[in-house]
């Protein structure tokens, strides 16, 4: 397994086109959920929610290109 994830030009057809979008997907939809938990945490116990994602071991807060 690499430690690179897979781009849409990894795709050959559109069955996997459509999967790799859908995983995009959740994996944004998945990332707005910790951020907002993280947001949570952070003005319940004080910290950033960047240190809360860190503690969490969460990349929530990375940009991605």
């Amino acid at each position: 397994m690499t430690d690179t994830q897979p781009t849409s030009e990894d795709c050959q057809s559109p069955t996997e086109k459509a999967v790799w979008r859908a995983l995009q997907i959740a994996r944004e939809e998945r990332d707005e959920a910790r951020q907002e938990v993280c947001r949570w945490m952070a003005e319940a116990e004080g910290g950033t929610p960047e240190e809360h994602a860190q503690e969490m071991g969460w990349d929530c807060f990375k940009e991605t290109p």
